[in-house]
């Protein structure tokens, strides 16, 4: 099978998104034209339905212009755009077209769906028509033409559960692009400026800007968010915007663009007072850790990190720096089981981990300690023990291991496993 590379080309008035396809594949064993066709926008929208997007409704006369254009390329054996197509077809705000050859409607389709612009009009939330045409040659190649269009904005009417809404944000939403379609748990209805999601539970709540794009790219009320259980709204320092979801949230800020949190590190997150914590706004998604046992979220200031037997932890500053050198869950001090706390001396700050903690103090910086020293520390009292605060990391000596401590040093013996406090 062979894939040449696509091109686009634009019309006048709106965007022409003209894309192609070659397929050197076996010959098809479709016996008709038509059985071809609604195969196709079976697929195409079978498509659209597992990206969460609304059926395209096929049109007639977009349809005749596909099969026309068909026959001519399967007769002239040649693969091209119809040079008429913005003339031939009626009623368009925007209007593109696919077009292809293959053995079987299943390889072409899938060709186009591997192909990023094909898939682009196939999956356009612009689009809310389309019109399938083939033509079979003599040896059983399957010409395919795909004609896609969004009619004019004014004749699609505003779904009856959305009115309200979409009335109270008019100014920002502009006309509908879609008729209502059904989403997991609702409908949704899509706008110039923004999406519209209605349920029982939520009520119809609008999405846009940078979080209706960041929450279509994770796949919308299909994603772990679920639907939106407010619409966009300032956050309390106003330079920020936010949605709350069924599943999560999704925060903006003009420096760190849209960022979903949800679960366990959302609840940490607003424990500690969302944005306006140390932590500041969210600057990535969430996130599987390498070793694929935990989650992430990393922010402004700081991280929350999330195992199953360590729960959401946030980690930041001089600790997290340190903790980040040594390698984070992947090192030897494993996940947080802490969030930072001040020390009861109120000089240090400090994170406990699975298997060590760091400890800070200005004069001292961030150290960790660690295993049996770790230990031998707790016992004699911490930073309010005679040694006072770690001034170096875990290290080797010969015949074990070595922390430093402001006035004293705790060594390890590998041979026996026993300390010596000095």
């Amino acid at each position: 099978m062979r894939l040449p590379s696509a091109f686009r080309s634009l019309a006048s008035l709106a965007g022409l998104l003209a894309v192609t396809a070659a397929l050197l594949v076996a010959p098809a064993t479709a016996a008709s034209a038509a059985g071809e066709e609604a195969d196709f926008v079976s697929r195409l929208n079978g498509a659209r339905a597992a990206a969460g997007l609304p059926r395209l409704g096929v049109a007639g006369d977009l349809t005749s212009v596909a099969r026309s254009h068909s026959e001519r390329m399967g007769r002239a054996n040649d693969l091209f755009h119809n040079p008429s197509l913005t003339s031939q077809v009626g009623d368009w705000s925007s209007i593109g077209e696919n077009v292809g050859y293959g053995g079987s409607v299943l390889t072409v389709h899938n060709a186009l769906m591997n192909s990023t612009p094909h898939r682009d009009n196939i999956l356009s939330r612009v689009y809310t028509e389309v019109g399938v045409g083939t033509w079979i040659a003599p040896t059983g190649r399957v010409w395919v033409t795909q004609v896609f269009r969004t009619p004019i904005v004014a004749s699609i009417p505003v779904s009856a559960p959305m009115a309200g809404t979409a009335a109270a944000y008019a100014g920002v939403l502009g006309a509908p692009t879609s008729y209502e379609y059904a989403v997991p748990g609702g409908i949704a209805q899509d706008f110039q400026g923004g999406d519209v999601y209605y349920s029982a539970a939520t009520g119809a709540r609008v999405v846009m800007g940078a979080i209706r794009a960041e929450y279509r790219a994770l796949a919308g009320p299909r994603s772990a968010l679920g639907l939106p259980s407010t619409d966009e709204t300032a956050t309390p320092r106003r330079f920020g915007r936010y949605n709350h979801f069924q599943g999560g949230s999704v925060y903006w800020s003009p420096t760190t663009g849209a960022r979903e949190v949800r679960g366990a590190i959302r609840g940490t997150w607003a424990r500690l007072g969302w944005e306006n914590s140390a932590l500041g706004f969210p600057t990535t998604k969430e996130l599987a850790t390498p070793d694929r046992i935990g989650r992430f979220n990393h922010f402004e200031g700081g991280s929350v990190y999330w195992s199953p037997t360590t729960g959401a932890r946030e980690v930041r500053g001089a600790i997290r720096g340190l903790w980040a050198h040594l390698g984070w869950e992947n090192s030897a001090l494993g996940y947080p089981t802490t969030d930072e706390l001040g020390t009861p001396d109120r000089v240090g700050r400090f994170n406990h981990f699975t298997r060590a903690s760091i400890y800070w103090t200005p004069a001292t910086g961030a150290r960790e300690v660690r295993g049996t020293i770790r230990d031998r520390w707790a016992s004699l009292g911490w930073e309010r023990s005679p040694l006072g605060y770690p001034v170096s990391d875990e290290y080797d000596v010969p015949g074990g291991r070595r922390s430093d401590f402001q006035r004293g040093s705790i060594t390890w013996d590998a041979r026996t496993g026993a300390t010596t406090v000095r």
